[in-house]
């Protein structure tokens, strides 16, 4: 970090091969406190997730690191799948929800933050592991290739996750 402006802290577990277990996440936040605190840096995170998108797990993941980063001092950059399971394995809405999740998390304390946090690692914990974790839906499956819209299951997808969010304490707008 000598000598630099922009850092990026993003503490990937070997086994694991993304940074949403429990130990990357109290690394992630620990990390970005101290350089807040203690240097002039800009510090981002990106955000690696065993689940994919078009699953709860995903948006679980993103929002547990998104939650543990920017309460302590990060800006963020992601979210994307640890392994991704052909082209296209991506989803727009998922980006809008992660960009949503961060936002609300910049009102949030650290203590309210690691409150959600922790309730949202219990949903995930079982499936971290990249073999456990949901496969997730490509591009074409998640929105309308003619209209570039998503589709109305991917939008009660993230509808509930948001609503969800909420409940657990994510004060979305």
């Amino acid at each position: 970090m000598l000598g630099g402006e922009i850092v990026h802290i993003g503490p990937q577990h070997l086994k694991f091969k993304q940074q949403t277990n429990m130990h990357s996440l109290f690394l992630s936040s620990l990390a970005n406190q101290a350089v807040a605190r203690n240097s002039r840096i800009v510090a981002t995170t990106s955000h690696t997730t065993s689940g994919r998108p078009g699953s709860e797990q995903y948006a679980h993941e993103f929002s547990a690191l998104a939650l543990a980063s920017v309460p302590s001092g990060s800006n963020v950059s992601g979210p994307r799948p640890a392994e991704p399971l052909g082209f296209n394995n991506v989803s727009p809405l998922m980006g809008r929800l992660f960009a949503e999740v961060a936002h609300a998390a910049a009102k949030l304390t650290r203590g309210q933050a690691a409150e959600v946090v922790a309730r949202l690692y219990e949903l995930y914990k079982e499936r971290i592991d990249l073999e456990k974790a949901p496969k997730g839906e490509a591009f074409e499956r998640l929105y309308d290739l003619e209209s570039l819209t998503p589709t109305a299951e991917h939008r009660r997808l993230y509808d509930g996750l948001k609503e969800e969010l909420a409940r657990l304490g994510v004060p979305l707008g």
